[in-house]
């Protein structure tokens, strides 16, 4: 019996070879890939403290200094303003007379402040009573605790 005869297949053209993929070098360092990875952790977290702890607000000891006018102080006010805003207004009231220093601690966030005191003095001995009128820039720096005296009344 004869072979019946397949049909001739079609030759598929032969594809080409791609060559083989490179990797990329990340890829085939792993080890480089964490430490590049750490490095950026490192650095984003550094920033973070570092944006972080500017803007922290910080422990501000200030001292009112009336002096030999301390007998006369009946009230301070002042206010420190950053950035033409008023931030801290503080108020205080010495019904009898002022101590020559005065402690206050309050908390500001660093930068540059204008401060405005309005000290009231009582009249006494012939002298009429008076409002002084104080201002001071002063400068207030990340970190730690800081001092700061307000001859007032002088």
């Amino acid at each position: 019996p004869a072979k019946a005869e397949e049909p001739a297949k079609a030759e598929e053209p032969a594809k080409a070879e791609e060559p083989p993929r490179s990797e990329s070098w990340y890829r085939r360092r792993p080890e480089l890939r964490r430490r590049i990875a750490l490095v950026v952790l490192v650095v984003g977290v550094a920033g973070l403290v570092a944006y972080w702890s500017r803007n922290r607000p910080v422990d501000v000891v200030v001292i009112y200094d009336f002096g030999h006018q301390a007998s006369r102080v009946t009230r301070v006010q002042l206010s420190y303003a950053r950035k033409g805003k008023e931030i801290q207004p503080v108020e205080i009231d010495f019904p009898q007379q002022a101590p020559k220093r005065y402690r206050h601690t309050l908390r500001l966030i660093p930068g540059t402040y204008t401060v405005r005191a309005r000290v009231y003095l009582r009249a006494t001995d012939g002298r009429a009573a008076e409002v002084r009128r104080h201002t001071r820039r002063v400068k207030i720096e990340s970190g730690q605790e800081q001092r700061l005296t307000l001859r007032l009344a002088r």
